[in-house]
């Protein structure tokens, strides 16, 4: 099974309306979405810090635009919407926002105390000799 169906596959077993017709940007949506997936696992298991807060906004991105895809691709060959699809892609912009803007809050906030451990120490070094 090539990566195309199976990804198309995955996409329309979300969706239990078998009378819906295959849009023109299906895979692209299909596409998306699993980008959203990938950006979201790098957000729990990224190497580096700048993965780590890098991608939660990757996959904000992707959840937002596999949301738009979504819509236009059911909306243009006259199929109904399936609020599960739009709940699932609309969750992954919601979630990457809220960790991001989280992640670099926790980040600033790190660096600033340890910017003030950084001149206490030099203070109580400097007053003892």
């Amino acid at each position: 099974m090539s990566m195309q169906l199976l990804f198309m596959h995955q996409f329309e077993s979300l969706v239990d309306d078998s009378s819906n017709v295959a849009g023109p940007y299906e895979f692209l949506g299909t596409l998306l979405i699993a980008l959203q997936f990938v950006f979201t696992f790098m957000i729990l298991i990224g190497k580096w810090k700048i993965v780590r807060l890098v991608s939660p906004f990757l996959a904000a991105i992707f959840g937002g635009s596999a949301f738009v895809v979504y819509y236009l691709n059911q909306t243009s060959v006259g199929n109904t919407l399936d609020i599960k699809v739009l709940i699932f892609t609309g969750a992954g912009l919601v979630y990457g926002l809220a960790i991001g803007f989280w992640r670099i809050h926790k980040e600033l906030e790190f660096q600033r105390l340890r910017k003030s451990a950084k001149e206490a120490a030099a203070r109580t070094h400097g007053s003892k000799t």
